[in-house]
């Protein structure tokens, strides 16, 4: 009973194996996050770019008006608002604290149409594009956007983009080594006992498969740790700190796939590493096992 009690002590805890995956695992998932808010603040500033379509002073409200929500109804479109020229003349007399219907005597704001794309078609050359088939109606007088700032917002997107990109790779490579790693001391500790079953006979397969199983049950503990943490980080930035512009609930179909994404790459490199690590030692002779 005590030499079983000793024994028990002695055999190798799987807890620092589930802290590491899962720390690791929560590194990539704040990567995984970084990305998320990134691409959802990108589609964020791509829908608020303001076109502005001016109509003639001749055309009529209704006509002007139904014009606009022909473009709200466009597959490049998210939102068309028409601003009337009595509430653009409102506006501004809110804003600056004077009538200028009172000095003018009439009405020189023209009937408008606040135009919004959707993010996938707010790039430059299909702004161009769009904006030269709206100007083509006979009762637009002129299209008004800034492109500077299109550029603008583009150029920092594709940076953004490169540097999460290479960030990702770096760090892809460091988990790949940081769980292998982990992964194979706890197949050291038992590499007497794989060499004892390959002399009495037993299969690589069969020598291998409860490390595998092992391991994966390891990874899949990790990942809980990491969702844990993930979750906690998220529900902090997102709801205390109020860093994300855009409706939470718009996070939860990511959210899960990122966590689907990890559970999958922990499972995989458990395999490979309980795989790899257990072969190493079967190659190996006794006296090299010392």
């Amino acid at each position: 009973m005590e030499e079983e009690r000793k024994t028990r002590r002695r055999r190798p805890s799987g807890i620092p194996s589930i802290v590491s995956i899962g720390l690791v695992l929560f590194s990539l998932g704040l990567l995984g996050l970084s990305i998320i808010f990134a691409r959802e603040a990108s589609r964020s500033l791509k829908e608020e770019f303001l076109i502005e379509v001016f109509f003639k002073d001749s055309t009529d409200a209704m006509a002007a008006e139904v014009f606009s929500a022909e473009l709200g109804k466009k597959p490049w479109a998210k939102s068309a608002l028409f601003v009337h020229q009595d509430v653009a003349a409102q506006k501004m007399t809110e804003e600056y604290g004077e009538d200028f219907l009172q000095y003018y005597g009439v009405n020189f704001f023209p009937h408008k149409t606040e135009l919004h794309l959707k993010a996938a078609y707010a790039a430059p050359a299909a702004v161009k594009n769009i904006t030269a088939s709206i100007q083509a109606n006979p009762m637009v007088d002129e299209v008004r956007y800034q492109p500077d700032m299109l550029d603008q917002i583009t150029r920092n997107i594709n940076l953004a983009q490169w540097i999460i990109g290479l960030l990702s790779l770096i760090l892809v490579m460091v988990a790949v080594s940081l769980i292998s790693s982990a992964l194979r001391l706890s197949i050291f500790a038992s590499r007497f006992i794989i060499k004892s079953m390959q002399l009495v006979g037993a299969t690589e397969f069969f020598i291998i498969k409860p490390f595998i199983g092992r391991f994966i049950g390891f990874a899949f503990w990790g990942w809980i740790l990491a969702m844990m943490l993930l979750s906690l980080c998220l529900s902090f930035f997102v709801y205390k700190l109020g860093i994300a512009a855009f409706d939470p609930d718009q996070l939860a179909l990511p959210f899960l796939l990122l966590g689907g994404i990890l559970l999958l790459s922990g499972a995989i490199l458990a395999t490979i590493s309980a795989w790899l690590g257990a072969r190493k030692y079967l190659r190996m002779k006794i006296d090299q096992l010392y």
